[in-house]
């Protein structure tokens, strides 16, 4: 599982939010681009967007 935990604060108020995608770690490479991790961790496809399913 990935987790991304993200937090906000305007001044006033504090916002947080967390993400997570359940997937697997390849022993290769694939896809290009996007964070360190991208090229490793496989989300499962059930979990995200169409445009994201041709990546891997």
């Amino acid at each position: 599982m990935f987790r991304a935990v993200v937090a906000y604060y305007d001044g006033n108020t504090l916002k947080s939010f967390v993400g997570e995608v359940y997937g697997t770690i390849s022993k290769e490479e694939r896809g290009k681009g996007g964070f360190r991790y991208d090229p490793i961790f496989i989300p499962e496809v059930y979990n995200i967007p169409h445009l994201l399913k041709i990546l891997y």
